[in-house]
This record gives C-alpha cells, sequence and structure tokens, in this order.
C-alpha cells in the first residue's frame, strides 16, 4: 500500500525536508523507535505533496530552518 502526505502540504512554496525520526505508533504520545530516521528533501511543498510513500505518516511539527519548512513526522500503525 501506499501514502501520500497531507494535501495542505501542496500550498507551500519554500523547500520543504520532510524528516521521520524512527518513531512509529497511534498517535504522538504512544510511540516506540523501529527504525532509522530518514529524510526526503523537495523543491517545494507541491512536490512533497505529490511524493508516495510505503508508510502511513502523521505530520508531528512544521518549523522553518533557514529558507526550508521542515515537516516532523511519525509513521501512523494502528496497533501500537
Amino acid at each position: 500500500m501506499t501514502y501520500r502526505l497531507n494535501p495542505e502540504i501542496a500550498k507551500i512554496q519554500s523547500p520543504v525536508r520532510i524528516r521521520w525520526n524512527g518513531i512509529s505508533g497511534r498517535d504522538s504520545g504512544h510511540c516506540l523507535s523501529i527504525g532509522t530516521p530518514e529524510t526526503w528533501e523537495f523543491d517545494n511543498g507541491n512536490d512533497a505533496a505529490a511524493a508516495v510513500f510505503d508508510r502511513h505518516f502523521n505530520v508531528i511539527s512544521y518549523r522553518a530552518e533557514n529558507d526550508t519548512v521542515v515537516i516532523e513526522v511519525f509513521e501512523f500503525v494502528e496497533s501500537a
């Protein structure tokens, strides 16, 4: 199965960096570290919103880092 990020991310005009910290769970308060952190770079939010992932990611936070919008995510899983 494949997944995409929230479509609202397409509105971001700056470069976008998606960071998965290796954490999975049913919400940000009930998570376990299950993998090696990964980072994906995109030219803008439209490219990030069009990207296809093999995990279901939920956004933890958005923040500006220099000229880039950094989006922290965790992997959503029902049973964690």
